[in-house]
């Protein structure tokens, strides 16, 4: 469902009291910094955000899988204390867990990914403080429960009940052009959702990740996603495929997903 033109969202997210949506489409243009200027990219997102209905005042936080010179925690809530971090040069709070939530009302919560399935976590705790949050499911968080154990820690440190958790997860690369050698992930992890051919090990993230949050209390009525492949997408220009750009040569880049509390929520 496309709130404007490429910029899609969740209907099942559409009636909450938040903002939320990814890029998507032929003309949506690459949002990392690693591909363009980050002046370029600064543009991109404000403008990006203003079209989602985003306070123009609010923080951008990012979460940037790829590395932790931190030492951040894989599970965090984003606080004032943590806006405090200096500012990339594209203009973004950049923190280096994989799950992020936050109840803050002046923070947008975003990642940049190009195959991974990111969740969109919308949640209220016994005390009815609302949160949003953002779990990047790369096959390698996927292999290690990430899922799972963000909301076994959402039960434990927040009351939260996992039956109204509401989530939607975007397009991510289906198990048709996804793959890893033996060894590079648990197999038992991955029960049902992998496909052993040609001595490579091909993975189904978004049904392992569907899977990691119904076995923990989630109801499936409460998860929506995209069955869209990114790597076919990425082939006829409506996305980015990191994995299509390195096997093909083909010019690589990111979207964006994002996710905010509307700021007159309370």
């Amino acid at each position: 469902m496309f709130k404007k033109e490429n910029i899609a969202i969740f209907p099942l997210l559409s009636a909450l009291p938040i903002v939320h949506g990814f890029s998507w489409g032929e003309e949506a243009p690459n949002m990392s910094e690693a591909y363009s200027d980050p002046n370029l990219v600064e543009i991109r997102v404000s403008g990006f955000l203003k079209t989602l209905g985003a306070n123009a005042s609010s923080i951008v936080v990012k979460i940037n899988p790829n590395n932790n010179p931190l030492k951040d925690r894989n599970v965090m809530e984003i606080t004032k204390k943590l806006l405090k971090r200096k500012f990339t040069d594209s203009g973004e709070v950049e923190v280096y867990a994989n799950t992020i939530f936050t109840k803050l009302k002046d923070v947008v919560l975003t990642v940049k990914p190009a195959d991974c399935a990111i969740c969109i976590l919308y949640f209220e705790n016994e005390l009815r403080e609302k949160f949003v949050g953002l779990i990047h499911c790369s096959a390698k968080e996927t292999d290690e429960l990430l899922p799972r154990k963000t909301i076994e820690y959402l039960k434990k440190n927040y009351l939260v009940d996992p039956a109204t958790i509401k989530i939607g997860i975007t397009p991510a690369i289906s198990k048709e052009y996804f793959y890893v050698n033996p060894g590079e992930i648990s197999e038992d992890n991955w029960n049902g959702f992998m496909q052993k051919k040609n001595d490579l090990i091909f993975l189904d993230i978004i049904g392992n990740v569907r899977n990691q949050l119904e076995g923990s209390g989630i109801q499936a009525k409460n998860i929506q996603y995209f069955d869209v492949d990114t790597f076919a997408s990425a082939l006829v220009g409506k996305t980015f495929s990191h994995r299509m750009a390195e096997d093909l040569g083909l010019p690589n880049g990111r979207y964006i997903v994002a996710v905010g509390l509307n700021s007159g929520t309370y």
